[in-house]
């Protein structure tokens, strides 16, 4: 299963636990036709995203892949490297 993070509210959660929106689009053949797709459970948003696992403090967050830091780690690393730097 995948870690999911919401881009509106910021949840982070697995996969299975994204909620369902369903709406009637009508008929089809004389049945109710109905779409189906995933929320985030929180806030209802259809933003959401695969979350990464920070290298450095094992956060979920919203990294891109390629990326090996949450942007808090990030930014330390990059302070910590001016300091050694300058």
């Amino acid at each position: 299963m995948s870690q999911m993070r919401c881009e509106n509210c910021g949840w982070v959660g697995s996969d299975a636990d994204l909620g369902t929106h369903r709406e009637h689009r009508g008929e089809f053949w004389g049945a109710p036709a109905w779409e189906t797709w995933s929320v985030c459970p929180c806030c209802g948003s259809e933003e959401y995203g695969e979350a990464y696992e920070c290298e450095d403090c094992g956060a979920w967050g919203g990294l891109e892949p390629g990326y090996d830091k949450c942007p808090a780690c990030a930014a330390r690393a990059e302070a910590e490297e001016e300091m050694t730097d300058g």
